[in-house]
């Protein structure tokens, strides 16, 4: 086995090692024995002619000899000349695409693996790192560098690739299980199933990462057979705990149901017996009767039993699809992928000689221990010490890397020289710092600096640039990131001028400061460009990429919401907050003159035009206060309909109902022209029968006596007549009377018929003051009043025998009744001799009924006239007259029916 010589420490290796075993060095840099002194000798003449015309770097190489660190060899820069190793084109070429790192003529310094000599990096305008022949020094700060590894400079950017995917496919997996699983198979043969997928998907493009790197010997057989069993989710501890559980809940269901049939196992049964063949016979017929009926019944109990234990056992099994169990079932996939990782890291290791130590976490217990007693060192300089060596040891660790990023203020690192070493080194760690923390640390600056507007605005800027999320034109260097530094530049902005973007509170202020809060937010977003449209409009709309954002898109709902609150001045949208402002303070000139049912001007044309001609001095510049005016509905519209209405019907009726009732006086009662009216009428335009029946309504006549709890009472419009008298507040009852509708009107014991022109009738109770408005409205449009008692009778009336005989003398007409055809008095309105309701009676004279009609009188004295009340009167009559105690008429003692309400005659009529 011949012997090589490793470039890096110089010992001698077999030429069949991988690496080198005692530096890590490839096997592709191994050199054979007998030309290493001849070649080192021409490399360094070659270095010294290079060194001739460019002079290294002293002054970092003084700064890096000056670290405390010195005395450990580890960050040593060295001055003499470097040789150029010849590296394996291949090799070369997948360090420069897979690692961003590499240059055409990249130095190695000789013959310390931990000396370096500082190299320009293109990618930076200062050379801030350095490289050797095995590791690479960043400098994080003055004397302050790390040393990398270069292999873990190599597995960086490959494990941030196939970690992405990885977190791809667990973010699949996990949502599967958390909005289509369901049910117990969702989760197991189900998940089982849908993890196998995703499994052999991820495993199918890692082989294809293998061939990208030149390694063939690998198929997706021979792939999934190196990873082992492990890559199957069923093989998981997680998956055979459900199995366990579904185990448990079936041998539960196999007891239940062995106990059940145990149980109807022994059951006793009726057996047949009797003397003799006979009885024998009867009584085994009887007994299979009674077997039968009792297993009818028991039948209908264990179905109820089978149920019950059924529904037992689903509720069981349902209990297994638990979060807990999708949550480790989560866990489980996430490990069989891990497997697959690291399975790909150890091929990819042994084929190309690339260290895996670093990427396979050998050293993260150690440095995880060293991390966390770091808090128990008072030393700084001790504590920059360990720090520097745990980002050496375990640059791949994403809780070192967190920690770094996180306290860099505390060790004095420079944060744009961190960054650039983190992304170089482990950007899927900064990716998940960035995650979890840059919104607290863009506000802990924004905190910061509060006192200070510029020097916060510009240390964001600079936050951003470092981190490398945007530019210095504000364009975004990455789309997700960067919104959140200019979502907090944006903030900043505001807040010198004196505003809140996190709760802004539009609605609260002065329309002036909302003004301003709008131009300057406009600016300011325009100043970045996540705007879509200009200013001229009153809503906030950011561009796609910015309305994705979740605090964008908050802010845009919430802004918007409230600048259409803002621009809505009483229900009218203005275009434009300028617009809603001369809007909101002409209106209140507008409201000093004229507020609609406020005064007279609604209910009289002259009033109205007095209004009208005060509001044209005013000069209004609102397009709508000028439509309110002039336009369609508008005030010069209403006061010519007010002018019609004046030289109508309606309004003379309207003053005889107004004059009439003004005779009238109540607490409850509100009349046009009264006190109080204006505002009662203004309250009752909003009850539902009213605002279903008219569209304009002209109140003359109110009456309420609801003291303040919802209405109760009448009103009388130019049209109608609205009685409300519902029960319980909920509008059954109310009735609304169309008043030029109206022939007759009829008093029915404590309720009044209102008989229209349709043949309808209605049937009404007024609560009070009824006798002075029928009187009113019958007058005023000639309603025919059948009723035989005056309204609102309270008592019996008390009439001199005089007058009701001269009142008796002053009708000499009958009527017959069409029900049982007897003579009656022509004002009766039910029959007094079957109680049947009189309709469609003509009244005659007795000598036309005479002449006409052989009917046979009612009455025995015949000479005597016919009273108002439907009898002849005599001297017995008036000494026996007789009340009815319904309504209170006057009948004759000897008929069966009152002849105006169809009460019965009764030993209770009231005698005098």
């Amino acid at each position: 086995m011949p012997l090589v010589k490793c470039p890096d420490c110089f010992k001698r290796v077999s030429s069949r090692a991988p690496q080198c075993p005692f530096c890590g060095c490839p096997a592709e840099f191994f050199e054979p024995l007998d030309n290493i002194e001849t070649e080192n000798d021409s490399l360094r003449e070659m270095s010294i002619k290079n060194t001739s015309t460019e002079e290294p770097n002293n002054d970092i190489i003084s700064q890096v000899s000056e670290s405390p660190h010195v005395e450990q060899n580890i960050f040593v820069p060295s001055s003499e000349p470097a040789k150029t190793l010849s590296v394996d084109t291949n090799i070369k070429t997948q360090v420069s695409t897979e690692i961003m790192f590499g240059f055409p003529d990249e130095q190695y310094p000789n013959p310390d693996k931990y000396s370096f000599i500082v190299i320009q990096d293109p990618d930076r305008e200062s050379d801030h790192h350095s490289t050797g022949k095995t590791h690479v020094a960043f400098k994080l700060a003055e004397n302050k560098y790390v040393k990398v590894a270069k292999a873990d400079l190599f597995y960086s950017p490959i494990l941030a690739d196939i970690q992405d995917v990885l977190g791809d496919n667990a973010v699949e997996f996990s949502l599967y299980l958390t909005k289509e699983a369901v049910s117990l198979n969702d989760i197991t043969d189900g998940a089982d199933r849908f993890a196998a997928r995703k499994i052999g998907e991820y495993c199918t493009y890692l082989v294809n990462k293998l061939v990208s790197f030149k390694i063939y010997g690998y198929d997706f057989d021979n792939f999934a057979r190196e990873c082992g069993s492990g890559i199957i989710l069923h093989n998981q501890d997680a998956y055979k705990r459900i199995m366990q559980q579904i185990g448990r809940v079936d041998d539960y269901a196999d007891q239940l149901s062995y106990q059940r049939n145990v149980e109807r196992a022994s059951r006793s049964s009726w057996e047949g017996g009797g003397f003799g063949l006979p009885g024998a016979i009867k009584g085994a017929i009887t007994a299979s009767a009674l077997n039968a009926a009792t297993n009818a019944w028991r039948s209908v109990g264990d179905s109820i039993t089978d149920s019950g234990d059924q529904n037992d056992i689903k509720s069981k099994y349902s209990e297994i699809v638990n979060n807990d169990n999708k949550a480790d079932l989560i866990m489980a996939f996430y490990t069989c992928l891990s497997i697959a990782k690291y399975t790909f890291i150890d091929i990819l290791g042994k084929k190309t000689g690339w260290n895996t130590a670093g990427v396979l976490g050998e050293h993260d217990r150690e440095s995880n221990a060293k991390l966390k007693n770091l808090e128990y060192i008072n030393d700084i300089k001790e504590k920059e010490k360990i720090l520097l060596e745990i980002l050496s040891d375990s640059p791949l660790n994403a809780d070192v890397i967190k920690y770094a990023l996180q306290n860099y203020e505390l060790y004095d690192i420079n944060f744009e020289d961190l960054i650039h070493f983190v992304r170089r080194v482990n950007q899927s760690a900064l990716n998940i710092w960035l995650n979890e923390s840059l919104s607290n640390s863009l506000e802990a600056i924004e905190n910061k600096f509060f006192q200070s507007g510029a020097d916060r605005i510009n240390e964001i800027v600079d936050y951003g640039t470092a981190l490398e999320l945007i530019n210095d034109d504000y364009s975004l260097s990455d789309a997700r990131y960067g919104q959140e530094v200019i979502f907090s530049l944006i903030r900043a902005e505001m807040e010198n001028y004196g505003f809140s973007v996190n709760n802004p509170d539009l609605i609260k202020m002065p329309l002036d400061q909302v003004e301003r809060y709008v131009s300057n937010l406009f600016d300011i977003c325009g100043k970045y460009r996540v705007l879509e449209v200009s200013a001229n409009t009153t809503q906030i709309i950011f561009t796609e990429i910015y309305y994705s954002n979740e605090k964008f898109a908050a802010f845009q709902k919430i802004i918007n919401k409230e600048l259409d609150q803002i621009c809505t001045v009483r229900n009218y949208r203005c275009k434009s907050i300028s617009e809603a402002k001369v809007l909101s303070e002409e209106w209140q000139t507008f409201d000093s003159i004229y507020v609609e049912y406020n005064s007279y001007a609604d209910y009289f044309s002259t009033e109205m035009e007095r209004v009208i001609s005060e509001l044209e001095k005013c000069s209004f510049t609102s397009t709508h206060l000028k439509d309110l005016i002039y336009g369609n509905g508008g005030l010069v519209e209403r006061k010519n309909r007010l002018k019609e209405r004046e030289s109508s019907e309606d309004f003379k009726r309207a003053k005889i109902i107004i004059q009439k009732m003004a005779k009238s006086s109540s607490s409850c009662l509100y009349i046009w022209g009264s006190n109080n009216f204006l505002s009662k009428a203004k309250d009752i335009r909003q009850l539902d029968l009213i605002r279903k029946t008219e569209v304009d309504p002209y109140p003359l006549v109110i009456y309420d006596v609801s003291e303040g709890k919802g209405f109760k009472g009448y009103i009388v419009t130019d049209n109608y007549f609205y009685n409300f008298n519902s029960m319980l507040g909920i509008g059954f009852g109310d009735k609304a009377i169309p008043l030029k509708d109206v022939t007759e009107i009829t008093a029915v014991g404590k309720s009044w018929w209102f008989k229209q022109l349709t043949g309808k009738t209605d049937k009404i109770k007024i609560l009070g003051m009824d006798a002075e408005i029928i009187e009113t409205l019958t007058e005023a449009y000639n309603w025919i009043d059948s009723s035989a008692k005056k309204p609102s009778t309270t008592s019996i009336p008390q009439l001199p025998v005089n007058d009701y005989t001269s009142q008796s003398n002053t009708t000499n007409q009958v009527m017959y009744c069409n029900q049982c055809g007897a003579k009656i008095a022509a004002d009766s309105v039910f029959c007094n001799q079957c109680g049947a309701t009189i309709s469609n009676s003509i009244p005659v004279s007795e000598e036309h009924v005479s002449s006409t009609i052989d009917a046979t009188p009612i009455f025995k004295d015949e000479s005597s006239p016919v009273s108002i009340n439907g009898h002849r009167s005599s001297t017995l009559d008036v000494e026996n007259k007789i009340y009815c105690n319904q309504c209170g008429a006057e009948i004759r003692r000897d008929l069966p029916y009152c002849n105006q309400c169809g009460a019965a005659n009764s030993s209770k009529l009231i005698i005098r």
